[in-house]
């Protein structure tokens, strides 16, 4: 269930808010991204990856590929959202309070981290 739930706050993170922007609202990293003119394929490959850990979890019968999934998964998953949010803090320290951190790096790396956990369990 922990690489299940992991797999789906990981999918869905992309479409939360990354960035609370004041007087711009809030972006999700597909935006966050297209606003740095950047190719948006990390945040699909978030969705990706989520959703096919997701389903492996919640379709699998080999208890092997369900754990070996949720840490391949969840680790570099982990790996990937801790950084962004890592660049992301240092990139909004510079704005002097106008933009700040939104609830989507923490949902990517809270979900990663629960598929690890599921995984080694």
């Amino acid at each position: 269930m922990l690489v299940v739930g992991g797999g789906a706050a990981l999918a869905i993170s992309p479409f939360l808010t990354w960035v609370k922007v004041i007087l711009l609202g809030n972006l999700s990293l597909f935006q966050l991204l297209d606003a740095a003119g950047r190719a948006n394929s990390l945040a699909w490959a978030a969705v990706a990856a989520g959703t096919a850990a997701a389903v492996v979890a919640f379709r699998g019968r080999n208890p092997s590929t369900v754990r070996g999934t949720g840490l391949v998964v969840g680790l570099l998953g982990g790996v990937l959202a801790t950084y962004a949010l890592v660049d992301l803090r240092n990139e909004l320290r510079e704005v002097h309070g106008l933009a700040a951190v939104g609830t989507g790096p923490y949902v990517a790396i809270g979900g990663c981290i629960a598929m690890a956990v599921g995984g080694w369990m």
